[in-house]
């Protein structure tokens, strides 16, 4: 007959058993806290994805500008002087800045008495009137006057009177020949006229040739009536040559690779690459003329680690730069 263990082994035994017990359920129990991986039953219904700024493309309209500098000057004007020597102002009756109407007595001449010693001089003197008016020759303002009581005026010598007719004043601007080609009558225009003032404008004439020197031509642009405007101030202009309305993103979103031009879209939480056309570009926005449509969510930012079927969570920009810019 076998003898039966000793009372402390099977003391031992049962000890070792209930320490196996409790190390298997604190597994179960550590087993439990730990977060599922993603893809498992109790994830599939989370959406899962790289974080990515987008944007939503929109409409905007772009203006290709031409960037001038010029001159004010007037449309038209007309010049007032005496043609006969032998005179001196008498009275001057109107002055720079004035508005004129037409045949509005401007300054009066006096003739000078004859010289003494010359032959057929006194005989030829008396023949020509005693004092002459000098009147405006069209409606206008005086934009220059050398009329001066007491002094001798010349045929030769610089006109009495300057009229800007209607006292329309307008800008005299030099376009690169590069750019000539591209402005119109009736393009619209922003005139800087000094610092913090500007002024709407319209392409009114454009120059037919361009100097073959300095390859510049003359554009005019009619601004406003404005009583303070005087010609020969230094002025800047900007030409919208060009304007076009069409789907738009900012410049960041776009990426120019030997292989063309692109931008990548989420479309159901997945990167898409779509090949477009650019048009025009402003400061922060770029036209897309092909290959996008308005309410697209587009990748803020071209040419990153992102690629088509990569998975994403698109993010709105809140950057300012980022918002379209509006007209």
């Amino acid at each position: 007959m076998t003898p039966s263990p000793p009372f402390n082994s099977r003391l031992i035994l049962i000890f070792m058993s209930a320490a196996i017990s409790m190390s298997a359920i604190a597994a179960r129990g550590d087993a439990a806290e730990e977060p599922e991986p993603e893809g498992t039953q109790a994830g599939a219904g989370k959406t899962a994805g790289t974080p990515v700024i987008v944007f939503q493309a929109g409409s905007f309209c772009f203006s290709d500008a031409v960037r001038v500098t010029g001159f004010l000057a007037p449309r038209a004007d007309a010049v007032v002087t005496l043609t006969l020597d032998n005179y001196q102002v008498a009275d001057v009756l109107a002055a720079d800045n004035d508005v004129v109407a037409e045949g509005q007595a401007l300054a009066r001449l006096a003739r000078i008495g004859a010289e003494p010693g010359r032959p057929g001089q006194a005989s030829a003197a008396a023949a020509l009137p005693a004092s002459i008016v000098l009147r405006a020759p069209a409606a206008g303002k005086i934009i220059q006057s050398t009329a001066i009581a007491g002094a001798v005026s010349s045929s030769r010598g610089e006109p009495l009177f300057r009229l800007a007719i209607d006292g329309l004043i307008e800008v005299d601007a030099e376009v690169s020949s590069i750019y000539l080609s591209e402005i119109k009558p009736e393009q619209s225009a922003r005139v800087e006229i000094e610092p913090g003032r500007e002024v709407d404008g319209r392409v009114r004439k454009v120059a037919a040739q361009v100097d073959p020197v300095t390859q510049m031509g003359h554009v005019r642009i009619a601004i406003d009536r404005d009583a303070a405007e005087r010609p020969g101030r230094f002025v800047r202009a900007t030409i919208n040559a060009r304007q076009s309305c069409g789907v738009a993103v900012p410049r960041s979103a776009v990426l120019y690779t030997k292989d063309g031009t692109s931008v990548q879209v989420v479309r159901g939480h997945h990167i898409e690459t779509l090949r477009v056309r650019v048009g025009l570009r402003s400061d922060h926005d770029a036209e897309i003329k092909e290959g996008l449509r308005v309410g697209e969510l587009v990748v803020a930012h071209a040419g990153g680690s992102l690629r088509d079927g990569d998975q994403v969570s698109p993010v709105f920009s809140d950057d300012p730069a980022q918002r379209l810019e509006r007209p």
